[in-house]
């Protein structure tokens, strides 16, 4: 059984907005994550780039594994002695092979790109509130864009976002106020219809994604760089620094400013102990469709980048992400496993459930809410019986489509502590994905991105030279090598 806590009104062409989001909680848990990157920044911080610095120094930094062996130290054992890690050997069920879901089609696409005029503020991550009176009428403009796009007939009802969903709000820059960098930004709007249960018109869910486009330093662009967030958006200062340092190599960057709206929208499973493989299909259901979007609206904008500036026309692609953007990238290169060339995951895992009922993060974010129907509390036979259930209908987990991944060049780097995407699920991911080059850090989650920086240098240059620029010679491959190598 599945309950959606978020309040979804329906909003016609004419009808009036009334939709209402509970944000209070959301908003305390981004402050409280930002609070806790500060801590670390500020505090452990200092201490995390002191000893990166001198490990640095002494060329022990970077544990670079591509091969035979889970690298030493990868898994903190005093964290996760008894953690559920899933076998590595679990299959699809029949019947679960493959799960694309549906959208309006707009063309031969599955949403519509939307320019945003310039210039603009810098854009501002927020969770939704459906009684902005701002941010509701660009909702509602958005919709009806993608509706009139489609060629949908008559007036069809569609619902904005619903409580804790996460939105980016931009707005005309004022005189003399602050200015965005990026001069390409757009959103991807897409609609899911919902039958209705009375046998009217379906209702449309309506789903948007915002993003920038900033061009290299000096042209021409070498590549693209698909540039996947963490949740929330977050961390903005360090890639707002990485940003730069691909910009100063040649790279055109294409940031997805944060996850497809619904990605963080709050929703209820009420568990049947009776019918556990019932109650995993709608978790695998509805954990599928949100990672389907982050696929679809990441492929939309590179395409549509790729058509409006001729000079990315036949650039190569890489993708890189940081945590949940990391957790996505597999299902994003399986969509269209022929455009990346590369691709780099720092802080990733694989088993969504698993990763979302054991990360630290689970109470801040307070996406998905679980319980068990007459049980208050579930044996961890059963616990681990759903997540093996789960992994046997998604498709879409990186568990499954991080196979994907064995053919593009790719690089991990790893927080041996991490409980925010647990350790040993980013080891499950390395595994999945076939063992590719991995760096290990003695870090949590949050230390592992506040130290990020110290390794900037090192992911352009593996960069360089997992995608040569055209025309490069040895002499550049061989820099390149050693630059990964420091």
């Amino acid at each position: 059984m599945v309950r959606e806590a978020s309040q979804r009104v329906p909003v016609g062409r004419g009808a009036a907005v009334n939709a209402h989001a509970a944000v209070i909680a959301g908003r305390a848990a981004r402050w409280m994550i930002a609070a806790a990157l500060c801590v670390v920044g500020g505090i452990g911080g200092r201490a995390i780039a002191q000893d990166a610095a001198g490990a640095a120094a002494a060329g022990a930094v970077a544990e670079t594994v591509a091969g035979d062996a889970v690298p030493e130290g990868a898994i903190d054992a005093a964290l996760f002695g008894s953690f559920p890690t899933p076998a590595l050997d679990i299959e699809l069920a029949e019947g679960f092979e493959r799960f694309w879901p549906s959208r309006l089609k707009v063309g031969g696409g599955r949403g519509l790109i939307i320019p945003i005029d310039g210039p603009i503020a810098p854009p501002r991550p927020a969770f939704w509130s459906g009684r902005s009176p701002t941010e509701v009428p660009v909702g509602v403009g958005h919709a009806r864009k993608l509706i009139v796009a489609a060629g949908v007939q008559g007036s069809p009802e569609f619902s904005l976002e619903g409580t804790n969903s996460f939105v980016v709000v931009t707005t005309p820059r004022e005189p003399g106020g602050p200015r965005h960098e990026a001069p390409v930004n757009f959103v991807y709007v897409s609609g899911t219809p919902r039958e209705d249960m009375r046998g009217d018109a379906p209702e449309i869910l309506i789903e948007r994604t915002w993003f920038s486009l900033y061009p290299p330093e000096a042209p021409p662009s070498r590549g693209i760089v698909l540039f996947m967030p963490g949740l929330l958006a977050t961390p903005e200062p360090v890639m707002a620094a990485l940003t730069r340092d691909l910009r100063a190599d040649g790279w055109a960057v294409l940031r997805m400013i944060a996850q497809p709206s619904r990605f963080t929208e709050r929703v209820e499973f009420v568990i049947d102990p009776e019918d556990i493989a019932g109650s995993a299909e709608m978790i695998a259901r509805t954990l599928g469709e949100r990672v389907a979007e982050v696929a679809y609206a990441a492929d939309a904008a590179v395409s549509h980048v790729q058509k409006s500036v001729p000079a990315l026309a036949d650039v190569p692609v890489v993708v890189l992400g940081f945590s949940g953007g990391a957790m996505t990238i597999p299902p994003v290169v399986s969509l269209t496993p022929e455009r990346y060339k590369a691709a780099v995951l720092v802080g990733g895992g694989a088993d969504y459930w698993l990763i979302n009922e054991r990360s630290n993060y689970r109470g801040m974010i307070d996406a998905l809410r679980l319980s068990w129907d007459e049980i208050e509390e579930p044996s961890e036979a059963q616990r681990a019986a759903l997540d093996r259930a789960y992994l046997e209908r998604a498709p879409l987990d990186a568990y499954h489509t991080a196979a994907h991944l064995r053919g593009v060049p790719t690089l991990m780097i790893h927080a041996a502590s991490d409980l925010a995407v647990p350790a040993p699920l980013g080891v499950v991911l390395w595994e999945k994905a076939g063992r590719p080059e991995m760096w290990v850090r003695k870090a949590t989650h949050e230390t592992l991105f506040m130290g990020l920086t110290l390794d900037h240098p090192a992911i352009v240059s593996w960069l360089d030279r997992a995608v040569p620029r055209a025309g490069a010679g040895a002499e550049d491959e061989a820099e390149a090598g050693q630059g990964a190598a420091r």
